[in-house]
């Protein structure tokens, strides 16, 4: 009788796939807004931790959903609450000179996702998505800040892609390391 009793309970404490969906949305976009702001100011681009939270997201979340909480991330930015880099927010922000590394993000996802729900065990294609999406979002990322900043597309790309690429090269490494693992734990829920 007890066992019945404990049985049901924990058919009772199942999130339905919605409420589970619902909740992983809006813990992945809880943790690119707490790690988001975490940075090294080193110029007019600083290095920060968000692209490695989006990486991660996408291999927890999958491509549409990663996509949902990339654009409440922005949009928590949007209105103002500091949680792209250096603690900012705000409309300026994503019209500022970084702005367009923010919107380039949206190529991350895409080519994250992509890469990983189509090949699903081959981690040389995540790293290519990853990488090609990274890619995406320095070519728009760079654009904007040579606009924005009065500069030549060559100086745009000196001070806000090449200081970067490494850090952004050994965020990709860890994604393909811890990303693959978690996301064969989150499929066994």
């Amino acid at each position: 009788m007890e066992e019945t009793n404990s049985n049901n309970l924990k058919e009772k404490k199942k999130m339905s796939p919605k409420a589970q969906t619902l909740t992983f949305i809006a813990l992945s976009t809880a943790i690119t807004c707490i790690i988001g702001p975490l940075s090294i100011p080193i110029g007019p681009v600083p290095i920060s931790l968000t692209i490695l939270a989006i990486f991660i997201s996408v291999y927890a979340i999958g491509l549409k959903r990663g996509m949902v909480s990339l654009l409440l991330y922005m949009l928590i930015g949007f209105v103002g609450l500091p949680v792209f880099s250096n603690f900012k927010g705000g409309f300026n922000v994503l019209i500022g000179p970084t702005g367009g590394y923010i919107i380039g993000f949206i190529f991350v996802v895409l080519c994250t996702g992509f890469a990983i729900e189509h090949f699903e065990d081959k981690v040389y294609m995540h790293i290519i998505g990853m990488a090609v999406g990274t890619l995406l979002c320095y070519a728009l990322g760079t654009a904007w800040l040579a606009y924005q900043g009065h500069m030549t597309f060559w100086e745009a790309l000196l001070a806000g892609v090449i200081p970067f690429v490494w850090a952004d090269a050994i965020k990709i490494a860890i994604a393909a390391i811890a990303g693959p693992r978690l996301r064969r734990a989150l499929k066994r829920l």
